[in-house]
């Protein structure tokens, strides 16, 4: 008895095994297949759209790095989702412009997120850190804020990071 109980079990065990190893198979097909048909739409986008109405796509740009994949797109100014969107020259959500550099006495916080903290269907400079930064030198005046918005739609955490 104590022969066929192993026997079973290692009947069991090498069942487990093959259907483990066939799911890890095919999720690692659907991500690769995905991530391919990914970068080739990233890289059949048209020109940069300045201006006007704009998908999703017209926002952003590929970026080399296979953690980051794509990016907000700099200098733009355009209506998506029927509220108007600009970038800077560094393609944050802002249109002012930052030094790497903080000047002195320049308190200066800076926004990593996706789409929530980006503003998705949220006007320009009503959007969270436009607001928070608002906030800041209303009340606390005798401070110079910068809050930066570099919040992309669809971002993860490893993106952000």
């Amino acid at each position: 008895m104590n022969r066929n109980l192993i026997k079973v079990f290692l009947i069991l065990s090498a069942i487990v095994a093959v259907f483990a190893f066939c799911e890890i198979a095919v999720r690692v097909r659907i991500v690769l297949d995905n991530r391919q048909s990914f970068q080739s739409a990233l890289k059949s986008l048209k020109a940069v759209k300045k201006s006007g109405q704009a998908a999703l796509l017209d926002l952003i740009q590929s970026n080399p790095s296979i953690k980051i994949v794509y990016e907000l797109r700099p200098n733009i100014d355009v209506e998506f989702m029927g509220v108007p969107v600009r970038t800077n020259s560094r393609g944050f959500r802002s249109d002012k412009e930052f030094s790497f550099s903080k000047a002195p006495g320049v308190i200066r916080i800076v926004g990593l997120g996706d789409s929530c903290m980006f503003g998705w269907g949220v006007a320009h400079g009503k959007e969270t850190m436009s607001v928070l930064e608002s906030l800041l030198n209303e009340r606390c005046p005798q401070k110079t804020w910068e809050v930066i918005n570099t919040a992309v739609p669809g971002y993860n955490t490893a993106m952000e990071v």
